[in-house]
């Protein structure tokens, strides 16, 4: 994944407050880690409460969960942006070895972007250009996606054809377990929860 060089989403749900103090007063400053956590941990007791009541929430602020079988410890949350607009997504869903062609932008818990390849909230089709990735994130250059993606990417769902490119829109929230770690990378801290709005247009495109 990126950040320019690392080619490799958008309001926090929760916005959380960090104390800014004198070294002689207290309480002093959560770390990053203890606020990406926080968020993390935001984000799941959203989620149990639209469960509780499911009807009350709008499409576009409702909460999902994804569990991967192989990574039961690591819980995804996305949200499916822009169904009103039309990108809802109907081909057929990627594999492990497929290549997804996408818009994105990602960003950091405090709003902060790292990288994209559009602007504004949704991707102009006529002049900003997609980037395609290998959902193993396998390749052999540093254009590999992080672990987050393989597995968000193999439930969404691409544009029903070349030009209709409304395909599935999430917005992912990515765990620092499935991302970078607690080494980060480039100008992305360690122990960072990285939120991604993604759009998927097609999957194994043609040149």
């Amino acid at each position: 994944m990126m950040d320019k060089a690392i080619y490799f989403l958008s309001i926090p749900l929760l916005a959380l407050a960090v104390a800014s103090c004198d070294k002689d007063d207290a309480p002093v400053d959560t770390t990053w880690q203890d606020r990406n956590y926080a968020f993390l941990d935001s984000l799941a007791v959203a989620y149990d409460a639209q469960q509780a009541d499911p009807s009350s929430i709008a499409e576009d602020d409702t909460i999902y969960r994804l569990t991967p079988q192989h990574l039961s410890s690591y819980t995804i949350y996305y949200k499916k942006l822009g169904v009103k607009d039309g990108f809802v997504g109907s081909g057929e869903t990627a594999k492990f070895t497929d290549v997804a062609r996408v818009y994105y932008q990602g960003r950091l818990i405090d709003g902060s972007m790292f990288d994209s390849n559009f602007d504004g909230t949704y991707p102009d089709y006529e002049l900003d250009i997609p980037s395609d990735f290998l959902v193993s994130g396998l390749q052999a250059s540093s254009s590999g996606i992080i672990q987050g993606w393989t597995e968000i990417l193999q439930v969404m769902r691409p544009a029903a054809n070349k030009t209709d490119k409304k395909g599935d829109f999430f917005r992912v929230y990515i765990r620092p377990e499935l991302a970078y770690g607690d080494g980060g990378s480039g100008s992305i801290p360690g122990h960072s929860t990285l939120i991604f709005d993604i759009n998927l247009l097609e999957v194994n495109p043609e040149e």
